[in-house]
C-alpha cells in the first residue's frame, strides 16, 4: 500500500511553491505600440528605411520602423542578414508597415530588440524556428599573373564637398552628411533614395 501513496505524495510535493524560487522576470515589452500599412511613397521624396530613434539615439524613447516589411524587421529584431530568412508567405516580402513605439526608460539596445521579437509574436502572430545550412560561396583571389586592378579616377572631378567626402569617408559615416550633395531635379528633389540601412541589402 505505501507504494501507491508515493505518487499522491509526489503529486502535491510538485505543487508546493519552492521557497527559494525567483520570481518569473517580466516580459520585454514596448509600453505603446502602433503597426499600420505604409502608405505608398510620394514622388521621389527620400525614404528612410530601418530603425530610427531608440537606445543610443537623440530620442531614445521613440522607436520607429517606417515602411518595413516583416522581413525587415525580422532582420533588424534577430541580428540576421536578409539571405538567412527562409520560407513564410509572399506578403512577408512585399507588404509594408510603419512602426511607432515607446520604450521604457532606461532600455537598452538589444532589449529593444526582444520587444520588436515579442511584438512580431503578438502583432503579426510569427513563428520561427532556427536550423544550420551549408551554402555555397566564392572566394575572389588574384590569378598567377597578378590582377589587372586600376586605381579610381583622381578626386578633383568631384565637386569639393564630395571630394572631401569621398577621401575621407570614415570620418562623414551617416547617409546624411553626404546625402545633401546628391544631384536633385527641377523641384529641388533628391533623384536618389536611400534603400536601406542594412549592409546585408
Amino acid at each position: 500500500m505505501r507504494g501507491r501513496s508515493s505518487p499522491r505524495g509526489f503529486a502535491r510535493w510538485r505543487t508546493q511553491p519552492a521557497v527559494n524560487a525567483k520570481p518569473a522576470e517580466p516580459k520585454l515589452e514596448f509600453e505603446v505600440a502602433s503597426v499600420k500599412a505604409s502608405a505608398p511613397p510620394a514622388g521621389n521624396g527620400t525614404i528612410r528605411l530601418g530603425q530610427q530613434g531608440g537606445p543610443g539615439s537623440s530620442n531614445p524613447g521613440r522607436v520607429t520602423y517606417a515602411f518595413s516589411t516583416i522581413r525587415d524587421l525580422m532582420v533588424d529584431a534577430y541580428g540576421i542578414g536578409r539571405s538567412q530568412i527562409t520560407g513564410g508567405p509572399n506578403w512577408l516580402h512585399s507588404e509594408r508597415f510603419d512602426i511607432v513605439a515607446k520604450a521604457p526608460a532606461g532600455a537598452t539596445k538589444e532589449q529593444v530588440k526582444v520587444m520588436l521579437q515579442n511584438l512580431l509574436a503578438e502583432r503579426f502572430k510569427l513563428t520561427l524556428h532556427h536550423e544550420n545550412k551549408e551554402l555555397s560561396m566564392y572566394a575572389l583571389v588574384v590569378g598567377a599573373k597578378g590582377h589587372k586592378l586600376k586605381d579610381s579616377a583622381s578626386l578633383t572631378l568631384l565637386p569639393p564637398p564630395m571630394r572631401e567626402l569621398a577621401a575621407s569617408p570614415a570620418k562623414y559615416p551617416r547617409y546624411e552628411d553626404w546625402a545633401r550633395w546628391l544631384p536633385r531635379d527641377s523641384a529641388g528633389r533628391q533623384r536618389s533614395r536611400r534603400v536601406h540601412d542594412d549592409d546585408d541589402a
